[in-house]
């Protein structure tokens, strides 16, 4: 009988969203190994072969939140080719995407100052970089053909991308100290009109 065979990449987000749900219920400060392995199913040696540290642990669950956040996005752009109504679009979904993510969200703002606290916290700040930078450039792309097309106005392209990321980011800092609620009626569509009112010709 030949050995069973192991996926893994699988096994690792299985970890890592096991980890995620520990965060939620009992905080980033109170993660324990142990309860990660629990709530995966494996055993603290296999915990380990996977994840060396809890910072490396952190890291990895924040890092699987945004792959999550940009699979959804482009699960739901494909169709759409306008520029306009692509830009439209991705401040809407965030809305909707964090809106009901938040518990997770949450907890994401948590790993992040927990996290940097760890030695090994560079490898969380390399991918949130490197999330942030793909994003831009994805914006900046749009920006462009909306411009090309006569549909925007021309405009200093890095700090616009850079501005409508730092939008994204404000509103989720805004909900995390109770200021707005991202499930209010005609929020996002009050704050895309908001955007493209000032990128519109």
């Amino acid at each position: 009988m030949s050995p069973r065979t192991v996926d893994k990449s699988l096994k690792r987000e299985q970890i890592l969203k096991a980890a995620l749900e520990v965060m939620i219920r009992t905080g980033v400060d109170n993660l324990k190994m142990i309860d990660v392995a629990r709530e995966a199913g494996v055993g603290k040696g296999t915990l380990y072969e996977y994840f060396k540290s809890k910072g490396e642990l952190i890291g990895g669950a924040f890092s699987i939140f945004i792959d999550d956040y940009t699979e959804f996005l482009n699960s739901k752009l494909n169709e759409i080719t306008n520029p306009e109504n692509r830009i439209r679009r991705i401040i809407e979904l965030s809305i909707s995407f964090f809106a009901e993510q938040h518990d997770r969200v949450e907890v994401m703002f948590y790993a992040w100052g927990s996290c940097r606290t760890y030695s090994d916290s560079i490898n969380l700040t390399n991918k949130v970089t490197s999330k942030y930078d793909e994003m831009k450039h994805y914006l900046i792309g749009l920006l462009k053909e909306g411009v090309k097309a006569g549909k925007f106005r021309r405009m200093d392209y890095q700090t616009v991308a850079s501005s409508m990321l730092a939008l994204i980011d404000g509103l989720l800092f805004q909900v995390q100290i109770g200021m707005i609620d991202l499930k209010t009626p005609g929020l996002s569509k009050g704050i895309a009109d908001t955007l493209m009112k000032g990128i519109l010709k």
